[in-house]
């Protein structure tokens, strides 16, 4: 995934013209990715600092998204409680 630096540098690009990124249909290690992506690429697009991370998850294949990003949001769910204990922060649920 992103393997290329002209991809990465064009998704980073993408990213500033949105107000939210959604990524669906990613595999735990692709979901870390991105997030390491965002933290540490965007400095190199924008010429600012590290911008700060926040990801949401609810279940154990959510993990390590949740441990890359600077601020991790654990959900409450079916899947069990391995992002919750992985998180910085637990909500009930989510609407």
């Amino acid at each position: 995934m992103f393997s290329k630096g002209i991809l990465r540098r064009d998704f980073l690009r993408l990213c500033l013209e949105t107000a939210a990124v959604l990524c669906c249909r990613l595999t735990p290690f692709q979901k870390a990715a991105v997030v390491k992506l965002v933290a540490e690429g965007m400095k190199h697009v924008t010429g600012r600092k590290a911008p700060v991370t926040a990801a949401v998850g609810d279940g154990g294949n959510d993990v390590a998204m949740l441990l890359q990003a600077n601020v991790g949001i654990g959900i409450y769910g079916n899947e069990g409680r391995q992002a919750v204990c992985a998180a910085d922060y637990a909500v009930p649920l989510f609407k």
